[in-house]
C-alpha cells in the first residue's frame, strides 16, 4: 500500500526532473557480492573476484545513497542470498536499509536459495520454460520450482531476459506465470550484448517482432509489468540514457546504469526493462508513473 510520503516523494521527483532537469537518483541497484552458485551463459558479473562486500562498507554505501535521494534499493549479485559477513546475512542488510528509511527493498535472485525474506519484492529470474531456462541457467529450473512452492512471500515477480535462445518461450512463459499461484507477474528485459555474449543479442527486425508479441499479450490483460509506454520506447529505442534517476553501484563506485560502466556503444543497445520504466519519470508521464508506483510500492 502506498503511503502519502511515498506518493509525494515520487511525484516531486518526477516534477523536478521534468521541469528543472536537476535530477536526483530514485532507484539503486546495489551489488552485495559477485559470488554466484550458477554460471549462466549470458552473465558477465559473477565471480569478478571481489567476493562478499563487508557489511560495514555496505552500511556506508547505503547511508550515502539515502543522502543522495535514493529511496528504492535493488539488492543484486552474483546471488544476494549467498551473501554473508560473519553472523550477518542478507536479512541484516534489508533490516539496516529499512532502518535508514528506504521506502522499498527488493532482492534479485536466481531462485536456487529458499525464497524467504523480509524484502518487499522478490525479483525471480526465470529465463524460459524448463528446457530453455536450463540451457541458460545450469539445470536450475526444478530447484526454483521447489523453492517457489515452499515460499510464503506475497510479492514474487518473474524477470526474464529475452535472448536468441529463449524468445520462442515468450508466450508459454507468460501463460505459466499467469496460472502460477505464487507469481504476481513478469517483467521483460532484453539481453545486452556485453563482450563475449553478443550472439545472444536479438537484432532487428526480430527484436521488434518480439516486442510486438509482448504488446499483444499485454493488451489481452496478461500479467506483464512492463508499461505500454516503456514497451514502445523499447521498440523505437528513443529514450534518454544513461539515466540519472536509476543508478548501479558497488561499495566502491556509483554509475548511472550498468551499461555506462562499460562501453557507451553497448548503452545504445540497453535491454534493462526497469531502467526504461524509470526513464518515464523524467517525462513526468502521470498515468505511467501511477502504474509504476503501483508495481514498485505493492
Amino acid at each position: 500500500m502506498l503511503t502519502l510520503q511515498e506518493v509525494s516523494y515520487f511525484i516531486r521527483c518526477g516534477a523536478r526532473n521534468f521541469i528543472s532537469h536537476r535530477t536526483k537518483p530514485l532507484f539503486k541497484g546495489v551489488i552485495v557480492t559477485d559470488f554466484c552458485n550458477l554460471q549462466c551463459k549470458h552473465c558477465t558479473i559473477c565471480d569478478n573476484k571481489f567476493g562478499h562486500i563487508p557489511f560495514d562498507k555496505l552500511k556506508k554505501c547505503l547511508q550515502q545513497l539515502y543522502r543522495d535521494g535514493v529511496r528504492i534499493i535493488y539488492l543484486q549479485g552474483g546471488e544476494p542470498f549467498a551473501w554473508k559477513d560473519q553472523a550477518d546475512d542478507l536479512e541484516s542488510i534489508i533490516h539496516y536499509a529499512k532502518s535508514l528509511g528506504f521506502f522499498r527493498i527488493y532482492v534479485c535472485t536466481n531462485g536456487t536459495y529458499p525464497l524467504n525474506t523480509n524484502a518487499d519484492i522478490i525479483w525471480l529470474s526465470i529465463d524460459g520454460l524448463r528446457q530453455r531456462h536450463n540451457l541458460i541457467r545450469e539445470d536450475s529450473f526444478d530447484a526454483i520450482m521447489r523453492n517457489l512452492t515452499s515460499s510464503t512471500h506475497k510479492n514474487i515477480i518473474v524477470q526474464t531476459t529475452l535472448n536468441t535462445s529463449n524468445y520462442p518461450d515468450l508466450s508459454g512463459l507468460v501463460q505459466f506465470v499467469e496460472v502460477h499461484p505464487k507469481l504476481k507477474g513478469i517483467l521483460f528485459n532484453f539481453h545486452v550484448p556485453y563482450p563475449g555474449t553478443e550472439h545472444l543479442y536479438i537484432e532487428e527486425p526480430l527484436r521488434s517482432q518480439v516486442i510486438d508479441e509482448i504488446i499483444d499479450l499485454k493488451r489481452k490483460n496478461a500479467p506483464i509489468f512492463n508499461t505500454m509506454s516503456a514497451l514502445i520506447d523499447f521498440k523505437t529505442n528513443r529514450w534518454k540514457r544513461p539515466l540519472s534517476t536509476c543508478l548501479s553501484a558497488t561499495y566502491q563506485e556509483r554509475s548511472q546504469c550498468e551499461s555506462a560502466r562499460t562501453d557507451r556503444r553497448i548503452c545504445e543497445k540497453c535491454g534493462y526493462g526497469a531502467t526504461i520504466e524509470a526513464s518515464e519519470i523524467n517525462k513526468f508521464n502521470i498515468p505511467v508513473m501511477y502504474k509504476m508506483a503501483k508495481m514498485l510500492f505493492s
